[in-house]
C-alpha cells in the first residue's frame, strides 16, 4: 500500500496592517450599508406616515369648509320662514296667477340664497299649490318660472321637515325651463343637489314647497385644495366605490382604480392606506352632516420619497465623509500599532538567525514605546523571557560543569571503596584465621553498610532494605557501647516494598542512639513501625529514651517548617528540571536558610532527611518528632501514598517537576 503525501501548501504571507485595513474597510462599507437600507426603510414609513396625517388634518378641514359653505345655503333657504309674504305666495292655489310685483319678491329669496353661498349654480323651487316651478340661474342671473303640474306621489317624496337630502353626482338640469344664453357646454356640467322642504307651519304635514340648489362637482375641488398638490390626484367615492367628484373630471362616474378588497378596508376603517403598485392610496371617509362618501388619495411613491431620498442623499454623503475620515485616522493609527510590531518581529527574527540569544538582549532598549497598552506589556515580557533564556542558558552551562566534575568525582569514588572493601576483606581473614567469629561478623557487618551508604544507585530503595541496614547499625552501636536494648521491627508486610531515599531511617535511629542514649541506659527500647493510615504511608520510631525538650521540640519543628517554605519558593519558582537539580546541587536555599542551619546543626540529620522526603514525595509530607508515653521520643514521618505508589528511579526526577507543577 504506498501513501501518498501531499506538499504543505505555504499560505501567502498577509501583514497585520492589510488584514485589519481590509477589515476596518469592510466592516465600515457593511455598517453603511446596513445604515442606508435602515434609513431608507425607516424614512420611506415615515414619509408615508406624515402624508397620512397631512392628508387628515387637511381633510378636516375641507369638510368642515364644505358643511358650513352647504349650511349657509340651507339657512338662506330656511330664511323664508322669516318672510310671511313669501311663504303666502306658495300656499296661493291660483294657477299662474303671480303678478311681477310678486315674482320679484320670489327672485329676490332665491337671490339671497345664492348670496349666502356664491359656489351654487342654481336654484329651483317649487310650489306644489299653485303648481309653479322658479328657477334662478346664477351665471347669468336669470329668473324664471313656469307652470308645472305636481301630483299626489311628488308630495310623498318630500322628505321631513328640517331634513335635507343629497342628490348624487348627475348632469346639470334646467328643470324644462328655457333659459337665455345657455350653450350646449354648460348641459354637460355634473351637479350635486341639496334639497330642503317648505312646509305650512305649523302644520308640519302640509309641504308648501321644496327648494333645490345645485352645486358644481368643482365645489369639491376647491374645498380640497390641501388634501392633493400636483402630480397627485383625489377621488370622492360613494359606499360603492363610484367616483361622485375627482381631480380628474374624466374619471367622475367611473369605478376608481382601488382594487374592492382595499376599499372595503377602508371603508371599515381597518387600514388607512394601501400600497397598490408604485402608488399610495389614503382613504377616509368624509365626516359631513350632508353625506357620507369616502375621500381617495391617489400618491406617487416617488413623488413621496422625492424630499426623503435627496435627505438621505445628504445624511450619506456626510456620514460617509465622517467615515472616510475615521477610517484614515484608524488606519493611521493601526500603522503606527503595527510598524511596533513589525519592529519587534524583526528583532526576534535577527536574534533567531544570528543565535544571538546570550547577552543583554532587550527589547526595550531598541523601541522606545511610550503607551502603557498591550504592546508595552509584550514588550516587557519578550524582555523578561530573554532574561530567563539567558538564565537557563547559564544553567545549562553550570550543568554541563558539574555533570563533568560529577563524574570526575565518581571514577575516583571508584578507586577508594575498592581500596577500603580490600582492606577490611583482609581484617576480616585474619579474624576467621584466629577463629574470631563475632571479630568476623562485626568487620563484615561493617563492610556491607559502607558498601550500601557508598553506593550512589539506585537512589531509591526499599522500605524493607532501610530496616536491614538499620539492624546492622544497631548492632555495631550495640558492640560500642557494650550494651543491649530491646530492639523491635513492627514492619507491616504491604509496606515492605515502598520505595523510600537511601539512608532515610538510619539518622533517626542514630539520632535516638546518640540523643536519646538508649544504649546507654538498662531496660532500653527502640520500636520501628511502619503502617498504612488515612492514604499515607506511617513511619514511627519509638524510643524510651530522654525525652526531647519543649524548647528542643520548637526548635526543631521551626527549622523544619523554614526549610519547607525555603524549598517551596525555589522549587515553585523553577520550571525546568535543570533549574531544579541546579539549586540542589549548589544547595542555594537563601542566606536565610543558612542560619537555621548555624543554630540548629545538632537537628541536621533530621532536616536533611526531611528535604528528601520534599524532593522526592512533594509538600504532603510530613515530619513530626515529639515526646511519648514511655519519657522518651517519638519521630513520626508521614507520606501520600498517592506520590508512593509506583515512585521508581525511572521517574524520580520526573516526580520533581511533576508535583510543582501541580
Amino acid at each position: 500500500m504506498k501513501l501518498k503525501y501531499k506538499k504543505a501548501k505555504h499560505k501567502r504571507y498577509h501583514s497585520l496592517t492589510q488584514k485589519m485595513i481590509v477589515i476596518i474597510i469592510s466592516s465600515t462599507l457593511l455598517s453603511t450599508l446596513v445604515f442606508i437600507t435602515i434609513f431608507y426603510f425607516f424614512s420611506r414609513n415615515q414619509a408615508i406616515e406624515n402624508n397620512i396625517i397631512e392628508t387628515e388634518k387637511a381633510l378636516k378641514i375641507s369638510t368642515q369648509n364644505m358643511d358650513y359653505y352647504l349650511k349657509n345655503s340651507i339657512d338662506g333657504a330656511r330664511s323664508i320662514y322669516l318672510h310671511p309674504d313669501i311663504l303666502a305666495l306658495l300656499a296661493k292655489r291660483e294657477k299662474g296667477n303671480f303678478t311681477s310685483e310678486e315674482l320679484e319678491h320670489i327672485e329676490r329669496y332665491l337671490s339671497s340664497i345664492y348670496y349666502s353661498n356664491t359656489s351654487s349654480v342654481q336654484i329651483h323651487l317649487m310650489a306644489f299649490r299653485s303648481n309653479q316651478s322658479f328657477l334662478f340661474r346664477a351665471k347669468n342671473m336669470q329668473f324664471s318660472h313656469r307652470t308645472k303640474n305636481y301630483f299626489e306621489g311628488d308630495l310623498k317624496k318630500v322628505p321631513a321637515l328640517n331634513t335635507v337630502t343629497l342628490i348624487p353626482t348627475h348632469e346639470i338640469d334646467s328643470y324644462e325651463h328655457i333659459l337665455f344664453f345657455q350653450t350646449p357646454e354648460e348641459k354637460q356640467n355634473d351637479v350635486f343637489t341639496i334639497c330642503f322642504p317648505i312646509f305650512n307651519l305649523p302644520k308640519s304635514d302640509d309641504p308648501l314647497g321644496m327648494i333645490e340648489i345645485d352645486f358644481p362637482i368643482s365645489f369639491f375641488n376647491e374645498n380640497c385644495q390641501l388634501l392633493y398638490s400636483k402630480g397627485q390626484e383625489m377621488y370622492i367615492v360613494n359606499q360603492d366605490n363610484i367616483v361622485m367628484a375627482a381631480s380628474n373630471s374624466c374619471k367622475i362616474l367611473s369605478k376608481s382604480e382601488l382594487p374592492s378588497s382595499s376599499f372595503a378596508k377602508i371603508v371599515s376603517n381597518e387600514t388607512r392606506y394601501s400600497i397598490e403598485g408604485q402608488n399610495l392610496w389614503v382613504g377616509q371617509v368624509l365626516n359631513s352632516n350632508y353625506f357620507d362618501w369616502i375621500l381617495l388619495k391617489k400618491v406617487s411613491l416617488h413623488s413621496i420619497l422625492n424630499e426623503t431620498l435627496s435627505q438621505m442623499l445628504f445624511l450619506l454623503l456626510i456620514v460617509s465623509f465622517s467615515i472616510v475620515i475615521a477610517t484614515f485616522f484608524s488606519i493611521s493609527l493601526l500603522a503606527r500599532y503595527t510598524q511596533t510590531l513589525k519592529t519587534i518581529t524583526n528583532f526576534i527574527n535577527i536574534l533567531s538567525e544570528t543565535d544571538g540569544w546570550e547577552g543583554d538582549n532587550t527589547i526595550s532598549s531598541s523601541i522606545h514605546y511610550k503607551e502603557n497598552d498591550e504592546i508595552l506589556s509584550l514588550i516587557t515580557s519578550f524582555d523578561k523571557m530573554f532574561k530567563q533564556l539567558n538564565y537557563h542558558i547559564a544553567i545549562q552551562y553550570q550543568l554541563k560543569i558539574d555533570t563533568l566534575k560529577a563524574n570526575f568525582d565518581a571514577l575516583q569514588m571508584q578507586i577508594n571503596p575498592h581500596f577500603i572493601y580490600n582492606s577490611l576483606q583482609s581484617f576480616a581473614t585474619r579474624a576467621l584465621e584466629k577463629n574470631d567469629l563475632e571479630q568476623y561478623r562485626l568487620i563484615s557487618s561493617f563492610g556491607q553498610m559502607l558498601h550500601y551508604a557508598m553506593a550512589t544507585q539506585p537512589e531509591l530503595v526499599t522500605l524493607e532494605e532501610e530496616v536491614l541496614y538499620c539492624k546492622r547499625y544497631i548492632n555495631l552501636q550495640q558492640m560500642r557501647f557494650k550494651m543491649e536494648a530491646e530492639i523491635s521491627y513492627q514492619i507491616s508486610p504491604e509496606t515492605k516494598t515502598f520505595p523510600l531515599p537511601r539512608l532515610t531511617l538510619q539518622p533517626l535511629v542514630e539520632n535516638a542512639i546518640i540523643h536519646g542514649k538508649i544504649l546507654q541506659k538498662t531496660f532500653s527500647s527502640l520500636i520501628l513501625t511502619s503502617y498504612i493510615a488515612d492514604a499515607f504511608l506511617c513511619i514511627e520510631i519509638i524510643d524510651n529514651g530522654n525525652a526531647i525538650t519543649d524548647i528542643k521540640r520548637l526548635e526543631i519543628v521551626t527549622a523544619i517548617e523554614d526549610i519547607r517554605k525555603h524549598f517551596m519558593e525555589i522549587f515553585l519558582n523553577q520550571k525546568t528540571q535543570d533549574s531544579i537539580l541546579l539549586n540542589l546541587s549548589q544547595c542555594s536555599f537563601t542566606e536565610e536558610r543558612k542560619k537555621i542551619d548555624k543554630k540548629s546543626c545538632h537537628a541536621l540529620g533530621l532536616k536533611n532527611v526531611y528535604l528528601r522526603l520534599l524532593i522526592y514525595f512533594g509538600p504532603e509530607c510530613s515530619f513530626d518528632i515529639y515526646s511519648n508515653n514511655y519519657d522518651g521520643t517519638t519521630v513520626c514521618m508521614k507520606i501520600p501514598l498517592s506520590k508512593v505508589s509506583g515512585l521508581s528511579e525511572a521517574n524520580q526526577l520526573g516526580q520533581i517537576a511533576s508535583w510543582t507543577s501541580e
